[in-house]
């Protein structure tokens, strides 16, 4: 298959760190360590691009990792960088059959930037930090009798709380000073990113767009998904920025692969309203056939739900003033650097505000369920996915490295055991509301339509659960049952009885 073939028939795949991680870099990798607590003595990681290709049985294999750092003599010339390729098929006695080899170290580094990214901005802002002021305004501008006051509180259940605590041990940065001696915080030790982390997380912030967190808005704008064109219907072409961006990508991969072929590129664009339009690209792609069943139904219930309050139509959306005082807060003051991007809905409308609500709840309980609770399957056996890497890479990919050598560059023995007691929590505590519960289901509304659309909202979760479950059970679908047959319970609403800690949607961010 060549590289135009291979791109037309949606097989190729980039994870992009690096303009995350390269502005940093440089001071990232002059942090000091500290041998006495068993820190790596000096850090030394690199900005990563990993290009994959989609295999038949819908399994994504690694195909190049570029590794770039910080031009030498000044970080402003640019960087360098190195691609690194999987060695040879190794037959057994070969040098390097029975040990690692660079490409191993390389896939550390990848795995180590994807943790950093997931851990401050996929985790922290998008979810903790963002809605913050979504929490805040509610409970300031609209009365607990208000209708969507009464929709979305169980979403804000403990976030202030567990955003206090977070700051204060966990996410913040250190250089405090407790009884004289110096403190650092746990992701400032136990991440590469050290005490740049949360400014990292902050200049993401700028390119933060909420309507694109609508999860069918995240597949599209991430090229997850495609929508074919109905009868007579053009598909859309790419803007520019968007093609400029594609064609950046594909040189990047044709000149990687093959240099001397040339390609085409396109792309087909969609804006449904409906998340069943939406084709995935990746048939066996648990978090995306999961997360759009929830998203429908959570967006079912939102327009039942305000189809009673707003009965009157748009109108009665731009006349509510508490509505309007909660929207212009979150907007204009809890994200004031973004008051005038063009992308915030402007609440008159009853889709703007199904829109807005359905996306709230989401952040709020299933996507934080998907980036938080799935930290330690993947991080608890920290060689699969370390977080600190040290030491130069080899120059050549199947460079041979001991089990020392490799063990000797990814986090240390101590950082190791922060990391396992930090993402070893129970997603779902006991007694802890999941999605669709109301611990004042008696009392939250005495409108038997709401009560109503409730119960059918839950009759939607049971069936989603249901769902989850045969789908995990599906042999054929590789990515729920793979070599180590983990099954995908991340966005699994019901908790599993049999099984402690596992499954359930906890309804807010509580943990």
């Amino acid at each position: 298959m060549t590289v135009a073939q291979a791109i037309e028939k949606d097989r190729l795949y980039v994870v992009d760190h690096h303009d995350w991680v390269m502005p940093y870099l440089k001071r990232i990798n002059e942090l000091p360590g500290d041998e006495e607590k068993g820190e790596i003595s000096q850090r030394k990681s690199y900005a990563t691009r990993t290009l994959f290709f989609l295999q038949d049985d819908s399994t994504l294999k690694p195909l190049a990792i570029e590794l770039s750092s910080p031009h030498p003599k000044d970080e402003r010339l640019g960087g360098t960088s190195t691609v690194y390729t999987p060695p040879d098929e190794l037959k057994a006695g070969d040098a390097a059959s029975d040990t690692f080899t660079a490409w191993d170290l390389a896939k550390a580094h990848a795995a180590s930037n994807d943790a950093c990214k997931n851990n401050y901005v996929l985790h922290w802002l998008r979810t903790h930090a963002t809605m913050e002021p979504v929490v805040l305004a509610a409970n300031r501008q609209m009365s607990v009798l208000h209708p969507i006051h009464k929709l979305l509180k169980p979403h804000f259940r403990n976030t202030l709380d567990t955003n206090s605590t977070a700051r204060h041990i966990v996410i913040g940065s250190g250089d405090e000073r407790q009884g004289g001696a110096f403190y650092r915080n746990m992701h400032e030790v136990n991440f590469f990113t050290g005490k740049y982390g949360m400014e990292m997380s902050s200049k993401a912030y700028a390119s933060y767009n909420f309507t694109e967190l609508a999860f069918p808005n995240e597949l599209i704008k991430r090229g997850m998904v495609r929508r074919a064109p109905k009868k007579n219907e053009e598909v859309e072409q790419p803007r520019k920025d968007e093609l400029n961006i594609l064609t950046a990508i594909w040189k990047w991969v044709t000149d990687l692969l093959f240099p001397n072929e040339h390609i085409k590129t396109g792309v087909a664009r969609g804006d449904p309203k409906k998340a069943e339009e939406l084709e995935l690209l990746i048939k066996d792609y648990p978090y995306a056939v999961d997360g759009l069943e929830i998203w429908t139904a959570i967006k079912e219930w939102v327009t039942d739900y305000c189809a009673i309050y707003y009965a009157d139509g748009d109108g009665a959306v731009a006349g509510d003033s508490e509505l309007q005082a909660w929207w212009s807060e979150v907007r204009n003051v809890g994200h004031g650097d973004l008051r005038d991007a063009p992308w915030w809905p402007a609440m008159d409308s009853v889709d703007d505000l199904v829109e807005t609500c359905s996306t709230i709840i989401w952040l709020g309980s299933a996507y934080h369920s998907a980036v938080s609770f799935g930290q330690y399957a993947y991080n608890g056996f920290v060689p699969n996915r370390p977080t600190i890497t040290s030491g130069e890479m080899p120059a050549d990919a199947k460079a041979a490295v001991t089990e020392a050598e490799f063990l000797g560059s990814i986090t240390p023995k101590t950082e190791t055991f922060g990391l396992m007691a930090l993402t070893m929590n129970p997603p779902v505590k006991p007694g802890e509301p999941l999605m669709g519960e109301r611990p004042d289901t008696e009392q939250w509304t005495s409108e038997q339509r709401a009560a109503k659309a409730l119960l059918e909202f839950n009759s939607k979760l049971d069936a989603i659960a249901e769902a989850v479950k045969k789908r995990n059970a599906d042999g054929a679908l590789r990515n729920r049952n793979g070599p180590v047959e983990v099954p995908y319970t991340l966005l699994a609403p019901r908790a599993d009885p049999t099984v402690p800690h596992v499954g359930g949607i906890p309804n807010s961010i509580a943990v």
